[in-house]
């Protein structure tokens, strides 16, 4: 008689404690690995955008061909107009200009030292100018 023919299928099988403990610790490494890659994968998402933001700042520079660069600039009195200028020191360029507050022209007067015109707002009271120094007038 000829052997009978066999197969192998995967069936439901009931577990042994020792089995039920060995499937909870590696569902347990399983879970630690998902939370794992899902962070991984937020830094991978996080570096794309970033590399998208760059990719985007330079390819405005390139068809622009200008970009925006820290450069040193110095306010300049102009007493005979009564304002200030703030002049690029690599073109000399006027970036901006300020009117002259009475404080300012007393400065150059050498009646008041305090802070430099940089430092003041353009649309500063003078009260308000005043109680940044500390003179408030109560």
């Amino acid at each position: 008689m000829a052997e009978p023919e066999t197969e192998t299928r995967e069936l439901a099988c009931e577990l042994t404690q020792a089995e039920l403990l060995q499937r909870g610790d590696s569902m347990a490494v399983s879970e630690l690995r998902i939370e794992q890659l899902k962070l991984k994968r937020g830094e991978v998402s996080d570096k794309i955008k970033a590399e998208r933001a760059l990719r985007r700042k330079l390819a405005g520079i390139i068809d622009t061909g200008r970009e925006e660069r820290d450069v040193r600039c110095v306010w300049i009195g102009d007493f005979v107009h009564n304002v200030f200028s703030l002049v690029r020191q690599d073109t000399g360029e006027v970036i901006d200009t300020r009117a002259m507050t009475a404080a300012d022209r007393q400065e150059e007067m050498g009646f008041v030292a305090d802070d430099p015109p940089a430092r003041r707002h353009v649309d500063a009271e003078p009260d308000e100018l005043s109680a940044r120094r500390g003179r408030v007038n109560a």
